[in-house]
């Protein structure tokens, strides 16, 4: 016969996870990528099963963002942002290994027990604050909270908007060195 390639489906059951009752997300601005390892290593150790999300952005991605997307770095604390004085998206250092220039950690915890997840949250922020990745350098140079859901959004738009920012860049035709070359003032984007 069909040798068993025929067949009717009685029954299906799907296990799917629960929706996590608390959810926060932390944008972390780390000096080198060289750093990013001893940050993850950090945050399995402190938030566990809640660490849910781990990205990283670098400067020129965000830098790219600004361009496309400047309405986007409004919503962001500018202290998390590769900034120079003048509120300018700085431009790559030169790195010898690596990545070049800042970057910015998008860590999301999420759980099941919302006080617990917030005092373990908020213990692994004050850890990597505290924290120096070698004698000179504090791992995490600064550090962003989300307070509500609007705000994690927002971290998370500005995440997933670099993907797109690229695309759009691309559909412009306009040469990327020529936008690496160009520095976007924070002041400009917020008249905006």
């Amino acid at each position: 016969g069909a040798e068993g390639t025929l067949g009717v489906i009685t029954k299906v059951s799907i296990a799917l996870a629960t929706k996590p009752l608390s959810s926060s997300v932390l944008l972390a601005k780390l000096s080198s990528f060289n750093q990013i390892h001893t940050l993850l290593k950090s945050a399995k150790t402190h938030l566990d099963a809640n660490l849910s999300a781990f990205e990283f952005m670098d400067t020129n991605s965000l830098r790219v963002l600004g361009t496309v997307f400047p309405h986007l770095l409004t919503k962001i604390p500018p202290g998390v942002l590769p900034m120079d004085s003048n509120g300018n998206l700085l431009q790559n250092q030169p790195s010898s290994r690596g990545i070049p220039g800042d970057v910015v950690v998008l860590m999301e915890s999420s759980g099941s027990n919302t006080e617990l997840d917030a005092i373990r949250l908020e213990t692994f922020l004050t850890h990597i604050i505290n924290t120096t990745a070698d004698s000179s350098m504090p791992l995490v140079v600064d550090a962003a909270l989300s307070m509500d859901s609007s705000q994690e959004a927002a971290m998370w738009n500005v995440r997933e908007s670099v993907s797109v920012s690229l695309m759009e860049l691309c559909r412009q035709n306009i040469s990327i060195s020529n936008i690496l070359s160009h520095k976007t003032n924070t002041n400009d984007v917020q008249k905006q």
